[in-house]
């Protein structure tokens, strides 16, 4: 990696053309473990000191896209992507990004 992506909601291909990819073919909320309807990638790349993720979700319908200013409790009730960052390696402990 020449520099850091530019944090701007725009996955340029010139920044993120050596990241990883992997896309995500199952869902597990509101379908368990069920192929995602909506095709999802993954980017994710390091340069030795940073780590930087980026999601590219495909939605045909973004309308229907749920996001709700809400209390922290309610958040769940809203169409999200994450990851977990398993730092232990123990598949038991880890850091959510939501």
């Amino acid at each position: 990696m020449d520099k850091a992506p530019v944090i701007d909601a725009v996955i340029g291909l010139d920044e993120w053309e050596k990241a990883t990819q992997v896309e995500l073919a199952y869902e597990i909320d509101p379908r368990d473990n069920l192929h995602a309807r909506v095709k999802t990638t993954a980017y994710m790349m390091e340069d030795g000191e940073q780590i930087y993720f980026a999601f590219k979700a495909e939605d045909p319908n973004p309308k229907e896209i749920l996001a709700y200013l809400r209390d922290r409790g309610g958040i769940f009730q809203d169409d999200f992507l994450g990851l977990i960052i398993d730092t232990f390696n123990d598949q038991r402990r880890g850091l959510s990004f939501l």
